[in-house]
């Protein structure tokens, strides 16, 4: 499928996903052929197919099957301990501290990759720093205090002033490097606290040379965000992407959700 990342590597770009397991990552959601690294692995290649598989139109099948046999060979690991079994739902709302890497990791990552001699490079990065139920981070608003339950705001907030700080140093570094100014950079929450899907999220853009400023008050949603980058680098697509240019203030209805 011709999905954002994978129209960005058929241009050239160089792609990075940098997540953990059970969070957004690319070999997880079946988000395939768009990354050439994933966690600093290289994006494995399960899913080709020949020719014949295309002109049958048995992709999709192939694909379900390979997916439905490896969880039962799983399931078969996990009864005969030979595979520790792991519960995604619990991996993701329990573990307090998850990530093949830290978010420091990823971040100095960003800070290694990009510098003024970069080719067209698309990163994805998924922090967890505020992820919850429980936080990790040098205490500010929290100084003094115990975190002695769940979702404590003093912490949370601490958690995301220190991923305020780690997108800071993202952005100085751009900056000291010379090619801010050949840089978009996206700061988004792909949901709001305690996990709630329906909250309004934090949304910001940073373009070029500040080409593009101002804050607008219609519904945009994190599916636009893809129609609206595409548009901006001047690059078509064979069919209509879900969402709309965020851009194009007209095109958006007043009483979008």
């Amino acid at each position: 499928i011709e999905h954002m990342p994978y129209i960005l590597k058929e241009l050239g770009y160089s792609t990075f996903s940098q997540t953990s397991l059970y969070h957004a990552k690319p070999t997880t959601a079946k988000i395939m052929g768009g990354f050439d690294y994933i966690n600093g692995i290289k994006e494995p290649r399960l899913y080709e197919h020949g020719v014949v598989e295309y002109i049958l139109g048995v992709v999709t099948e192939i694909d379900m099957g390979r997916t439905l046999l490896q969880k039962l060979l799983d399931r078969i690991s996990h009864l005969l301990g030979t595979k520790n079994y792991i519960d995604a739902f619990k991996f993701v709302t329990e573990i307090d501290h998850v990530g093949d890497f830290s978010d420091e990791d990823k971040m100095n990552f960003v800070l290694n990759t990009l510098n003024k001699d970069s080719g067209p490079t698309f990163i994805h990065i998924h922090l967890f720093t505020p992820h919850g139920r429980k936080f990790d981070a040098p205490p500010h608003f929290s100084k003094g205090k115990i975190q002695d339950k769940f979702w404590m705001t003093d912490f949370y907030d601490d958690a995301i002033l220190l991923t305020d700080t780690y997108f800071r140093k993202v952005y100085e570094h751009l900056k000291n490097e010379g090619i801010l100014d050949n840089t978009v950079l996206i700061y988004v929450s792909d949901h709001g606290k305690k996990w709630n899907a329906v909250n309004r999220v934090p949304l910001a853009i940073r373009f070029p040379y500040r080409s593009l400023t101002g804050r607008y008050q219609k519904n945009r949603q994190i599916v636009d965000i893809a129609p609206t980058l595409l548009k901006f680098l001047g690059v078509k697509t064979e069919y209509d992407l879900d969402g709309i240019d965020m851009l194009d203030d007209n095109s958006l209805p007043a009483d979008r959700i």
